[in-house]
């Protein structure tokens, strides 16, 4: 994870066919509530 002036970013590693989809949106909306007013980028990488 990467956080910056008024930027936040994060790789997630994991199995795209199953739950990677999920899990980012999950660590997207976490995020979201914890830095308000910030820009956030989740992305996968295959595992």
């Amino acid at each position: 994870m990467t956080v910056g002036e008024g930027e936040v970013e994060v790789m997630l590693t994991a199995d795209t066919r199953c739950a990677g989809a999920e899990l980012a949106d999950t660590a997207f909306q976490t995020l979201k509530r914890l830095f308000a007013d910030t820009d956030i980028y989740v992305m996968l990488a295959g595992a």
